[in-house]
C-alpha cells in the first residue's frame, strides 16, 4: 500500500513537472518573440491598404517591454487613429483597447476609436460584413467587444447595446454550430491562427460569462484541431488553406503551433517575415491550451494512431463533406482530404490534399512529402486539382489523376459558369454593399495544364531503389513503398532545388498515378526484409479500379469518373439582398454546377474487404486520444479526461 502510494506520488510530481516544463518552454519561446517583434521586427510601410495588421502586434510587444508610456507604440496609435478598420486591424486594435486602456494614445482616441468603427457601414463592418471565415470570426468577435466598451458612451453611441444583443447572438449560433458540424476553413497554415485570435479577446475581455465560456470552447475546439495535426513543429495533413509544403514553415499558424506545443525553448523555423507577429496575441491572452491538449500535440502515442474527421462545406453548411484521415507512426504523420471541392477557382487553390512528414536527420525541420496532378501546374502539393482523387486509410493513401478527352470542353464551360456566378453574386452584393465597386467572388486560373500527369515531391534526402516494377524510398526513420500507378514514370530534379518530382504519365482518359505505403523502419527487421516485404506485393489495374494486395493488407480504389462537386462559397454566394448577422446557407447560393460523366470527384476504397464510402457522414473527430461527437469534445489519456459538453445552450467543462 505504501509503495503504491509513493508511486502514485512520484507520478504526480513528474506529471506537474512535466506541465511547468511545458509552461517554462512557452514563458521563454514568449520572451524570445516579444523581444524580436518589440526591437527587430520592422512594419511595412503605413501606406498599404491594412497596415495596422502589423503595427499593432508591434504596439503590443513594444508595451509589453517598455510599458504603456512607451513613445514607439503610442505614436504607431497617433498616426493611425483615424484609418478605418476592418477585420485585421479591428482585431488588434480590440486587443489593445482592452489590454492597455492606460496606455495615453489609447485613452486620448478611445472615443475616436470607437466612432471609426461604428461609422463604417460597408462591406468590412464590424457587424454584417462579409468574407471568408477568418474575416467575420476577426470581425464579429471585435464587433462584440467595441459594442461592449461603446455602452459607456450612449449619447455617442445608441446602437451598442443592439449591436451587442447581435453579435451575441452570433457568436452563441457560431460556436455551438462549429460542435455541430466542425469549422469550414480547417486546419489553415496561412489563416488558422486569424480564426481564433477574436476568440482569444472574447475570453479575455468579454463581461459577459456566457460568451466567455462560448469563447472558450471554440478555443479548445481550434487547439485541440492544431495539436492533432502538429508534426514535429509544422501543421502536418490536409489544409483547407495553406501554403505548400515548401513555403509552409513561416506561416502565422506555424509559429503558434510552436508556441503552444513546442518542446523546446527555440524555435525551430528561423524568424522571419512578418507572420511570426500574430503570436502576440496568444502571449498576452490568459487563454492556455488544457495540458492533456498539449499531449495530443506531442504525440507521445504507444503504437501508431488512425483519426477520422470530417469538416462541413464553408458557412458550416452541409455537414462531413469534407473526410480528413490522419494516421501517426513513430516517426512519421501522413493525412489528406477526400472531398467534392471541384478545383476549377482560386476558392480551392489554396487546398493541401496531402501531405507526409517526417523528422529530418539533421536539426531543424522536418522532411515533407506532398503530391498533386498538373492542372493548375504547381508543384508543392497545392490546389485541389479537378482531375485528381484522393483516398486514404491508415498509412496507405492514393493519389489518382485520370485527364478525360473532354478536359478542354469542360473547363471552358466551368469558366463561362464561374463568370456567370461573378455577375450573380456582384449584382446581389452591390445592393447590400453599393460603394463596394471592386469586389470579385471569381478568381481565374492564370494558367492552366491538361497533361495526364500526377507527381510526388520528395526532399532530395530520399533515396530509391527499384524492386520490381515499384520503388523503396527510404527517408530518415521511415520507408515509403511507392506504386506507380502507369507505365511511364520519370525523375525530374531540376524543377525545384533540393527536391525531387517523381511523375508518372498515361494517355488520357487513361489513370495514372500513385499508391503509397508508409511504414516506420523498425517496423522491418532490416532493409533487405523490407525489400522481401515489398516483392511480395500484387499490383494491377482495370478499368478504373486498382487493386493491391500482399502485405497482409488489401486495398482497392475505385475512380469516380461521373458524379457531382461543388466550388467552396469562398466570399459567400448570391441569392440574397439583405444583410445577415447569421451568414448561413441558404440563404447563399452557389451555382447548380453540372454533375455526371467528367465530374466525379470522391472515390471509394475497400480495405481489407471492408467498403469504405467516403460520401457517408463521419464524425467532426474520432480517434484512441480526441473525440468530438455529439457536440462533446473529448480529450483522453490514460485515467485522466478533459471534456468540452455543448450539447445544451452554454458549454460546460468537466
Amino acid at each position: 500500500m505504501i509503495r503504491n502510494s509513493l508511486l502514485i506520488f512520484a507520478l504526480s510530481l513528474l506529471f506537474h513537472f512535466v506541465l511547468a516544463q511545458e509552461e517554462t518552454f512557452f514563458t521563454e519561446k514568449a520572451k524570445i518573440l516579444t523581444n524580436q517583434i518589440a526591437d527587430s521586427y520592422q512594419p511595412p510601410s503605413m501606406d498599404i491598404g491594412d497596415p495596422e495588421k502589423y503595427y499593432w502586434p508591434k504596439a503590443m510587444s513594444r508595451f509589453e517591454k517598455y510599458g504603456l508610456q512607451d513613445s514607439i507604440a503610442n505614436a504607431y496609435i497617433e498616426a493611425m487613429k483615424n484609418n478605418s478598420p476592418f477585420h485585421f486591424t479591428l482585431v488588434g486594435m480590440a486587443r489593445l483597447m482592452l489590454k492597455y486602456p492606460e496606455a495615453p494614445a489609447i485613452k486620448k482616441n478611445k472615443e475616436l476609436l470607437l466612432l471609426k468603427v461604428f461609422e463604417r457601414s460597408d462591406s468590412y463592418n464590424a457587424w454584417t460584413s462579409e468574407g471568408t471565415e477568418n474575416h467575420i470570426s476577426m470581425a464579429r468577435t471585435s464587433g462584440y467587444l467595441f459594442a461592449q466598451e461603446a455602452l459607456n458612451y450612449p449619447e455617442k453611441f445608441p446602437e451598442a447595446q443592439q449591436r451587442l444583443a447581435q453579435m451575441k447572438d452570433w457568436i452563441s449560433y457560431w460556436s455551438k454550430r462549429i460542435y455541430q458540424v466542425g469549422n469550414g476553413e480547417w486546419h489553415s497554415g496561412i489563416y488558422e491562427t486569424y480564426n481564433l485570435i477574436g476568440w482569444l479577446n472574447l475570453y479575455d475581455f468579454a463581461k459577459d460569462r456566457q460568451v466567455k465560456a462560448m469563447a472558450r470552447a471554440v478555443l479548445d475546439f481550434y487547439t485541440t484541431e492544431i495539436a492533432l495535426y502538429f508534426s514535429y513543429g509544422i501543421p502536418g495533413g490536409a489544409e483547407m488553406r495553406g501554403s505548400g509544403i515548401l513555403s509552409n514553415n513561416n506561416n502565422a499558424s506555424t509559429y503558434l503551433a510552436w508556441l503552444w506545443f513546442g518542446d523546446t525553448n527555440h524555435f525551430t523555423m528561423e524568424l522571419e517575415g512578418n507572420q511570426y507577429i500574430q503570436c502576440m496575441h496568444a502571449i498576452t491572452s490568459t487563454y492556455q491550451p488544457h495540458s492533456l491538449i498539449v499531449k495530443l500535440a506531442q504525440k507521445d502515442f504507444d503504437s501508431p494512431t488512425f483519426y477520422l474527421t470530417s469538416r462541413p462545406t464553408y458557412l458550416l453548411g452541409q455537414p462531413s463533406f469534407v473526410k480528413i484521415p490522419f494516421y501517426t507512426g513513430k516517426n512519421f504523420t501522413l493525412g489528406s482530404q477526400i472531398s467534392g471541392y471541384g478545383g476549377w477557382t482560386g476558392a480551392s487553390y489554396q487546398i493541401i490534399n496531402w501531405k507526409l512528414v517526417t523528422p529530418s536527420d539533421e536539426t531543424g525541420l522536418p522532411h515533407q512529402v506532398s503530391g498533386n496532378g498538373l492542372f493548375w501546374q504547381n508543384y508543392e502539393g497545392k490546389t485541389r486539382d479537378p482531375f485528381t482523387q484522393y483516398a486514404q486509410h491508415e498509412n496507405t493513401l492514393a493519389q489518382i489523376t485520370l485527364v478525360p478527352d473532354s478536359a478542354e470542353m469542360i473547363y471552358e464551360k466551368m469558366e463561362s459558369m464561374a463568370i456567370d456566378w461573378n455577375e450573380d453574386w456582384k449584382e446581389d452584393f452591390l445592393m447590400r454593399f453599393p460603394a463596394d465597386r471592386d469586389k470579385n467572388v471569381y478568381h481565374k486560373p492564370e494558367e492552366v495544364n491538361f497533361e495526364n500527369t500526377s507527381y510526388i515531391n520528395l526532399p532530395e534526402q530520399a533515396s530509391f531503389e527499384k524492386v520490381n516494377n515499384y520503388y523503396l524510398v527510404s527517408l530518415s526513420d521511415i520507408y515509403l513503398f511507392i506504386y506507380p500507378v502507369a507505365s511511364k514514370t520519370a525523375f525530374d530534379r531540376e524543377q525545384i532545388s533540393g527536391r525531387i518530382i517523381i511523375k508518372n504519365e498515361a494517355k488520357r482518359n487513361q489513370m495514372c498515378g500513385f499508391i503509397i505505403r508508409a511504414y516506420d523502419q523498425q517496423f522491418f527487421e532490416n532493409k533487405q526484409s523490407a525489400v522481401t516485404y515489398l516483392q511480395k506485393s500484387t499490383f494491377s489495374k482495370e478499368d478504373y479500379i486498382l487493386r493491391l494486395t500482399g502485405n497482409k493488407k488489401a486495398f482497392a480504389f475505385q475512380f469516380s469518373v461521373a458524379g457531382e462537386f461543388l466550388e467552396p462559397l469562398y466570399d459567400w454566394g448570391y441569392g440574397t439582398i439583405e444583410r445577415h448577422t447569421q451568414i448561413t446557407s441558404p440563404p447563399f447560393y452557389g451555382p447548380a454546377w453540372p454533375s455526371g460523366n467528367g465530374y466525379g470527384r470522391v472515390p471509394e476504397i475497400v480495405f481489407d474487404n471492408e467498403k469504405w464510402k467516403f460520401t457517408e457522414n463521419w464524425p467532426i473527430m474520432e480517434g484512441p486520444n480526441a473525440s468530438l461527437v455529439d457536440e462533446v469534445l473529448t480529450i483522453n489519456f490514460d485515467d485522466e479526461i478533459y471534456q468540452v459538453d455543448y450539447s445544451q445552450g452554454v458549454p460546460d467543462f468537466q
